[in-house]
C-alpha cells in the first residue's frame, strides 16, 4: 500500500490498457463485420445471385480470431510487464521520499527498450492456447447432439488447456 501511495501512476496503467483493448477491440468488431458480410456471389439457375460463403473466408476468420487472442493478451501483458516494473524500482530505490513518483515511465521505456522481444513469444503461447480451446469448443459445439463420448473427451481436453493456460 506505500508503494501505491508514492506512485500516483499506477492508477492511470489500467486506464491507459483498457483504452488500448477497446480501441483493438473496436478495430477487431469492424473486420469482423467485414468478414462476416464477405461472400461469393453464384449465379443459379434462374439467373439470381445465391451469396456462399468460401472455404477462404472461414480461414480467415481463424486467423483473425488468433490475431484477437494473440494481441489481446500483447497488450495485457506489457501492462502487467510495466506495472511490474514500477512496483520493482519503487522497492529498490533506498530513499522512498526522495525516489520517483512516476516511475511507471522508466517502466514504459524499459518495458518497450528490453523486454518486448519477451513478451511478444509468451502473449503467443497464450494465445495458442485460447486458439486450441476455442477449437476445443466449436468442435464439441458441433458434436454435441452426435456423441457424448467425443464431448466427454473434448471436455476434459479442454480443461487440461484451461490449466495449462
Amino acid at each position: 500500500s506505500r508503494a501505491v501511495f508514492w506512485m500516483p501512476g499506477v492508477y492511470l496503467l489500467p486506464i491507459i490498457s483498457w483504452v488500448f483493448l477497446i480501441i483493438f477491440g473496436a478495430y477487431w468488431v469492424i473486420v469482423y463485420l467485414y468478414l462476416a458480410t464477405a461472400k461469393e456471389a453464384v449465379i443459379n439457375t434462374f439467373g439470381r445471385a445465391d451469396y456462399n460463403e468460401s472455404t477462404d473466408l472461414k480461414r480467415m476468420w481463424w486467423y483473425h480470431l488468433f490475431g484477437l487472442f494473440w494481441t489481446s493478451q500483447f497488450i495485457l501483458a506489457c501492462a502487467q510487464l510495466t506495472l511490474a516494473g514500477a512496483f520493482t524500482s519503487w522497492y529498490f530505490t533506498r530513499d522512498k521520499k526522495l525516489g520517483r513518483q512516476w516511475p511507471i515511465f522508466g517502466s514504459i521505456y524499459r518495458l518497450i527498450r528490453y523486454h518486448l522481444g519477451s513478451v511478444a513469444p509468451g502473449s503467443f503461447v497464450i494465445a495458442v492456447i485460447k486458439m486450441i480451446r476455442a477449437i476445443l469448443a466449436y468442435l464439441k459445439r458441433k458434436l454435441k447432439k452426435k456423441s457424448k463420448v467425443a464431448v466427454f473427451i473434448l471436455r476434459i481436453l479442454s480443461c487440461c488447456m484451461w490449466c495449462f493456460e
